[in-house]
C-alpha cells in the first residue's frame, strides 16, 4: 500500500512539473533528495545505535529490573493482572522505558519479547487477552518524555534547538495515550460481553 502511495506522489509530482513548467526544479529536487535522505538517516542511525546499546546496558546492569519495580504501579494500572510474572513486568518496563525516552526502534525488541511472554501467559491461562491488546495500543501511542529520535532527526535537518518541541510532544503523548486506553477499555469490555 505504501509503495502505491509513493508511486502516486511521484506521478503527481511529474504531472505538476510538466503542467506548470517546473521540470528544472523537479529535476534539481530529485538530484538533491538522496543526499539529504542519507544525511538524515546517518544522524538518526547514530542515535538509535547509541540508545539500543544503552538498553542492553540497562538489562545487563540490572537497571531494567530496578525500573520494573519502579514502573510496577503504572504497568499494573495499564495492563492489570499479569499472573505475578516478573519476566513479563521486566520486559514491559524495558519497553515502556524505551518509549518514554523516545527511542522507538530501540524499544521494539523488549516490546516483541514482552508480547511473546504475554502470549505464553495467555496460552497457559494465567492472563486474558486484554494485556496483549493493551501492549499494542500503548506501543502504537508511544508516550514520550524525551523524544530523542525526533530530536535527532531535527538536529540532522539543522534545527537550532531540536528539543524545543517538548511541551507539544508531552501534550500530544498524554492525550493520545488517555484516548487510546479509554477506547481500548470500552472496546475490550464490549468484546467480553
Amino acid at each position: 500500500m505504501l509503495s502505491k502511495i509513493v508511486e502516486f506522489m511521484g506521478i503527481l509530482a511529474l504531472f505538476c512539473g510538466l503542467c506548470f513548467g517546473r521540470m528544472d526544479s523537479l529535476a534539481a529536487s530529485v538530484a538533491q533528495s538522496p543526499g539529504q535522505a542519507l544525511e538524515v538517516l546517518l544522524g538518526m542511525a547514530g542515535s538509535i545505535c547509541f540508545w539500543s546499546g544503552m538498553m542492553e546496558v540497562m538489562e545487563e546492569s540490572g537497571l531494567a529490573e530496578w525500573l520494573g519495580r519502579l514502573l510496577r504501579a503504572p504497568i499494573g494500572w495499564i495492563y492489570g493482572h499479569l499472573g505475578g510474572d516478573r519476566q513479563a513486568v521486566a520486559l514491559l518496563a524495558r519497553n515502556m522505558a524505551g518509549n518514554l525516552l523516545g527511542l522507538g526502534s530501540a524499544a521494539t525488541p523488549a516490546g516483541l519479547e514482552g508480547a511473546a511472554r504475554l502470549q505464553t501467559l495467555w496460552e497457559q491461562g494465567r492472563i486474558g487477552r486484554r494485556p496483549l491488546c493493551l501492549l499494542a495500543v500503548v506501543n502504537t501511542v508511544s508516550i514520550q518524555l524525551i523524544p530523542t529520535t525526533v530530536a535527532a532527526g531535527r538536529k540532522a535537518l539543522g534545527a537550532a534547538a531540536p528539543y524545543d518541541i517538548l511541551l507539544p510532544v508531552w501534550c500530544a503523548s498524554v492525550c493520545s495515550l488517555l484516548a487510546a486506553l479509554l477506547a481500548a477499555r470500552v472496546l475490550l469490555e464490549e468484546e467480553a460481553r
